[in-house]
């Protein structure tokens, strides 16, 4: 938990926030590139006028693609009417039969409607087919330089482009385009956290390598160790040499035996006059024991001493006055506490000293006697009110601990009670069994707990921490960039580019059909518009005939050398 903590801390945090958009500046380098590129095409604004522009509110391309199509419809149209009007109605019998003019004066101004418009018309469409041919030549080449864009290639166009390819980032840029827009493997995710690195101390580190690896490696050693531990305990803790030594203290001390004064008694007013007999100055480190004690192993600087009792004390003591062992005197006792009447004045060393050791016996006996020791233990947790649950009864019936004065959430109630110095003494010396049981059963919530500890545990930092962190290095991917990317090329160069040049040839076909049309119909104008004339009456006006006008020219008259029956053509 704790390295959880120490790798997901604020500090560490900001330092990877810091790393990652450090290194992930080539991918913002080639982005705005891109966008500067193409960005009018992705443009989504672009895209909605010109929607609008074929098919909203003002179909101003809609509108003027069909009044292109309607004007080469007519000139088509007055062109193919020339043309089969000269075939089936040039000439007309009956008005010839009546003297009228023969021929027909509706070809002659179908044809040179078709000759004049289809004029402009060509002008238009062959300046239409120059203009997307220069704007299609350029675009071919780009085309061809993004279809086969790789590393090697950016180097050659970095230049041009303003691209800086030097250093990390450079390398990072030339990475991101063979892994992600052009890559040699289809299959291939192109992993981000594998292309961006930074260089700490001379060696390349990939954000792989410093966010999943290195975090998810100093959180597996901590649960390694775990493991390490669990596996190489052993021994269990109710078996250790420490809980051992404790047991042994408990058991082998008795708890009065090991009731000492304070260090400084002999600065309390009436016990200080002890000093005054040398005999007596034993007293400040008595315990409240009648018996000496050797004190055990493990009880650090006491191990092995000798603690003096009282009944050692109360011999030395005799020696200042009479021992009173009778009932109905003030300081009668019953044990080893005894007091004695001295025999030296009370104003005498030896008689001061003697009232010290008197007052002494008496603190003991107050110790001994006192009823107000804690031998506390715990609520029954089936019985709140009841007896005290004492965990020197807890049993382990083979799949569960009973008696162990636990509730259901762990949880345990102190019981205070109040004993005399027997009591308290067994008290403490049911310690030794107590905390075998106690450790025993800590011995066996280790063993049940070491699967939640090493597997479950670790299971919960796979899915809530670990795992997430491989989702998202797994995750940052730029593979999927290669079809779109693709996509991109087919849908403006193999489609875009080469349905201009589709519309170029288009236009230029056209152009040329139309310049072809404007010849025809100009002979076809010429041819019956003379026909026409050859045969008007001799005070008809002869214009000549122009594209933009007509001119009108003087009376033609018979005598003038044209006669009745001979062509306008043959007159000139």
């Amino acid at each position: 938990r704790a390295e959880v903590d120490r790798q997901l801390s604020p500090e560490n945090r900001r330092a990877l926030q810091r790393s990652l958009r450090e290194a992930t500046e080539p991918l913002v380098q080639v982005k705005d590139t891109l966008r500067g590129t193409f960005g009018f095409f992705a443009d989504t604004s672009n895209s909605k006028k010109l929607r609008n522009y074929i098919d909203g509110d003002y179909p101003v391309l809609l509108v003027l693609c069909l009044g292109l199509i309607i004007c080469a419809s007519l000139v088509l149209f007055c062109g193919v009417s020339a043309g089969c009007l000269l075939a089936v109605r040039e000439k007309s019998r009956t008005r010839a039969a009546n003297g009228r003019n023969p021929y027909s004066t509706t070809v002659p101004k179908c044809a040179k409607c078709a000759w004049c418009c289809g004029f402009f018309f060509s002008i238009f469409a062959l300046f239409v087919s120059g203009l997307m041919v220069t704007v299609g030549t350029p675009l071919s080449g780009l085309c061809l330089v993004l279809d086969d864009l790789n590393g090697a290639l950016l180097h050659d166009i970095a230049p041009a482009v303003g691209l800086n390819l030097t250093g990390d980032r450079g390398a990072m840029t030339v990475d991101v385009i063979d892994q992600c827009f052009n890559p040699s493997n289809a299959s291939n995710p192109g992993y981000l956290l594998d292309i961006v690195f930074v260089t700490e101390n001379g060696t390349k580190v990939t954000m792989r390598e410093k966010v999943v690896n290195q975090m998810k490696g100093q959180i597996a050693a901590k649960f390694a160790f775990i493991s390490e531990k669990l596996d190489a305990s052993g021994v269990s803790l109710a078996d250790s040499a420490k809980v051992n030594e404790l047991r042994q203290a408990m058991r082998l001390n008795a708890v009065d035996e090991m009731m000492l004064a304070v260090p400084n008694l002999n600065t309390v007013s009436r016990f200080e006059d002890l000093a005054l007999a040398s005999e007596l100055v034993v007293g400040y480190s008595i315990s409240a024991a009648c018996g000496d004690l050797t004190v055990s192993s493990g009880m650090g600087d006491f191990s092995g001493k000798t603690i003096t009792g009282i009944s050692d004390f109360v011999s030395r003591l005799r020696d200042f006055g009479v021992e009173v062992n009778g009932t109905g005197v003030e300081v009668n006792s019953t044990d080893c506490t005894r007091t004695v009447i001295c025999t030296d004045a009370p104003g005498s060393d030896s008689g001061r000293a003697c009232v010290a050791g008197n007052a002494l016996v008496e603190l003991k006996r107050e110790v001994r006697s006192a009823g107000t020791y804690k031998c506390d233990l715990f609520e029954d947790p089936s019985d709140p009110s009841g007896p005290a649950c004492d965990p020197l009864r807890m049993s382990h019936n083979g799949t569960t601990w009973v008696d162990d004065c636990a509730k259901l959430d762990g949880t345990m109630t102190l019981k205070p009670r109040s004993c005399d110095l027997a009591e308290f003494q067994q008290y403490a010396r049911d310690f030794d069994e107590r905390v075998r049981l106690i450790f025993k059963r800590l011995d066996f919530a280790v063993e049940e707990a070491s699967n939640h500890i090493d597997t479950r545990l670790r299971g919960l930092m796979e899915e809530h921490v670990l795992g997430p962190i491989d989702r998202i290095a797994d995750g940052a991917t730029c593979g999927f960039l290669a079809g779109y990317y693709q996509n991109m090329i087919d849908g403006f160069c193999y489609q875009g580019v080469v349905g201009m040049r589709y519309i170029t040839g288009s236009y230029i076909v056209c152009a040329v059909a139309i310049v072809v049309l404007i010849i025809v119909n100009y002979l076809i104008w010429s041819r019956t518009s003379d026909n026409v004339l050859a045969w008007a009456p001799e005070e008809a006006l002869f214009p000549r005939h122009v594209c933009f006008g007509e001119e009108e020219a003087g009376p033609l008259k018979v005598d003038d050398g044209i006669e009745d029956g001979k062509s306008a053509r043959s007159a000139r």
